[in-house]
């Protein structure tokens, strides 16, 4: 006997794909379909990476750290997928998942998360919800890992300059695609969006999506519903163009090249089979991806302890290591209990 599910009078909608690859820009031109996607006091606020915000829930933030803390294993080991799916058998996780997408429901019967980060969760969501409705968006991947790279660097000493992490951001982006892809082989409920189309056609790929989204939901969307979706398309904001096409980007494997041309033509034909063999990930990549993101931890958190006016003042005095080794040993400890 399975698990019970959420019960939901509608499947609900995952926006999700790599960061900086126009999954916001598509949750605005949901919500302007009619979708709900969360009180507006618990949304992400806007800042310099997306100034028209991030239509990310608290509630789904939240739920996905949470997540996230899979027996500390990092995002990139091989057992996370396996940790979240035992995860959703867990009384206290599944009930609180059934509580939140219950009270997403409760707003509006049809209703949108948006976080790339559920391109990896859907181990779990999956198991926890009878059906969802996948928006996948497509972007030249080397413009998205321009784009992550210039908000995720810090800018101190030039230290954005010198440190590159464009191969790091494009394994990233393959992990990430081959995961969503994997999960949502088979589904009759997914469609792809394209980012460079949107912005080049506004009102056209906004009318290409409302009709997927008619189609599932039952609605009909007239001309000025279409047009004010178009509207949510923001020409300005697209800042990180690449002056190559990706099949002439240094930093990407064949692999990942063949990867982004089958999502372009996935958007036109989102029933192509799917052949991992055809885009798999060079040996090794696991440590890369996870020495990297130790590398940021433990820049970011002895940047913010160098900081303190405590640290700053010993170091102008030059007090002696012995009072900087302490204040290494306590980011060690803080570092080790994430």
């Amino acid at each position: 006997m399975g698990l019970e599910r959420a019960k939901l009078s509608h499947r609900p909608i995952f926006i999700m794909g790599m960061y900086r690859s126009g999954t916001s820009m598509v949750a605005e031109v949901v919500h302007r379909w009619g979708a709900y996607g969360g009180d507006v006091k618990l949304l992400a606020k806007p800042d310099s990476r997306n100034p028209r915000g991030f239509w990310e829930s608290d509630l789904i933030h939240t739920f996905s750290v949470a997540l996230f803390r899979v027996k500390f294993l990092s995002l990139w080991h091989p057992d996370f997928g396996k940790e979240l799916r035992q995860r959703a058998d867990e009384p206290e996780f599944r009930d609180e998942a059934i509580r939140i997408t219950q009270e997403m429901a409760s707003h509006n019967p049809i209703w949108f998360w948006k976080q790339p980060y559920l391109c990896l969760l859907l181990p779990f969501w999956k198991k926890v919800l009878e059906d969802i409705t996948f928006i996948i968006t497509v972007r030249n991947p080397y413009e998205s890992a321009l784009s992550w790279q210039k908000f995720l660097l810090p800018k101190e000493e030039g230290f954005d300059e010198r440190v590159s992490i464009i191969a790091a951001n494009l394994l990233r982006w393959q992990y990430f695609m081959l995961t969503a892809l994997a999960e949502t082989e088979g589904s009759r409920h997914r469609v792809f969006v394209d980012y460079d189309r949107f912005q080049a056609n506004p009102v056209g790929e906004a009318r290409r999506l409302a009709g997927f989204l008619d189609a599932e939901y039952g609605r009909t969307s007239d001309e000025e519903t279409i047009e004010q979706m178009g509207q949510a398309v923001a020409p300005d904001l697209h800042r990180q163009r690449a002056s190559r096409p990706f099949a002439e980007v240094p930093e990407a494997t064949t692999e990942q090249q063949a990867l982004d041309e089958y999502l372009r033509r996935k958007v036109d034909d989102p029933d192509l089979p799917f052949v991992p063999e055809r885009y798999t990930l060079f040996p090794g990549w696991r440590e890369y991806l996870m020495n990297i993101d130790l590398f940021r931890d433990y820049y970011g958190m002895a940047n913010a302890l160098l900081k303190r006016p405590t640290v700053r003042a010993a170091v102008a005095a030059e007090v002696p290591f012995r009072f900087l080794g302490q204040a290494y040993r306590g980011l060690r400890l803080r570092l080790a209990a994430r």
